[in-house]
């Protein structure tokens, strides 16, 4: 019996009467399987597979090979948590990166600001300084003025 054409010949979803084990076949077809399978590569295992069993889906997925122990899902579900740690991690490290950059900015900022007052304070006084000088100026005219004015219409002879 030619296995491999025999399940050349299956329509999908129909059964061939052999049991898959650890990536092989168990049962009296064994060595014919394994033989046929080398003589006519045409088929890929997924696709000798779903061939053979149905196709794989969510529902359905036909695993061979070797088994999985509980040990392995302790060891996934270790990885799973420190991966979860690590994002975590990676998470509060990205927020006090944030934070750090964000008060620099405002400290920055408030340093900028204050330079900024510093210079409006400074002309400032700068115009007050010359305004009081102008003024200083204009009542020292009025005055020579009013003095002038006084000595002229002979109020101090």
């Amino acid at each position: 019996m030619n296995l491999a054409n025999e399940v050349g010949r299956l329509k999908d979803g129909e059964n061939l009467g052999v049991e898959f084990y650890n990536n092989g076949v168990v049962g009296d077809y064994s060595k014919a399987f394994s033989r046929n399978l080398d003589e006519h590569q045409k088929f890929s295992q997924f696709e000798l597979i779903e061939k053979c069993c149905r196709p794989q889906d969510h529902n359905h997925v036909l695993c061979f090979g070797q088994a999985v122990t509980p040990k392995d899902e302790k060891n996934r579900q270790n990885s799973l948590t420190d991966s979860v740690d690590a994002l975590e991690s990676n998470y509060q490290k990205k927020i006090e990166e944030m934070q750090t950059a964000h008060e620099r900015y405002m400290a920055k900022m408030k340093e900028s600001h204050q330079q900024d007052l510093a210079k409006m304070e400074d002309a400032h006084h700068k115009d007050m300084a010359t305004i009081g000088d102008k003024l200083k100026l204009l009542a020292k005219l009025g005055l020579q003025q009013r003095s002038h004015e006084m000595y002229s219409s002979g109020m101090y002879h």
